[in-house]
């Protein structure tokens, strides 16, 4: 599957989509790989909800997602100011 695609795709819901990636981004049990997009979504839609999703996800107990999501909120946080 093309992950950029299907990141690109579903930025294109707009702020619709923040409830579930922020959902998918908090549950542990979902498949790593796919967690790790989130972020870029996020990032992709530069909103300030968008915004606080990423923030409140800085501390996450993975370290590749947790880099993932602090890369994410840097572009996101000039965006959305």
């Amino acid at each position: 599957a093309d992950t950029a695609g299907a990141a690109w795709a579903l930025a294109r819901y707009g702020e619709g989509v923040l409830e579930i990636l922020g959902k998918v981004l908090a549950q542990p049990h979902e498949d790593l790989a796919i967690r790790r997009q989130i972020p870029r979504i996020l990032a992709q839609l530069g909103s300030r909800r968008a915004l606080d999703l990423l923030l409140a996800h800085l501390e996450v107990s993975d370290p590749s997602l947790r880099r993932e999501v602090a890369r994410a909120a840097v572009p996101t946080r000039t965006t959305a100011a």
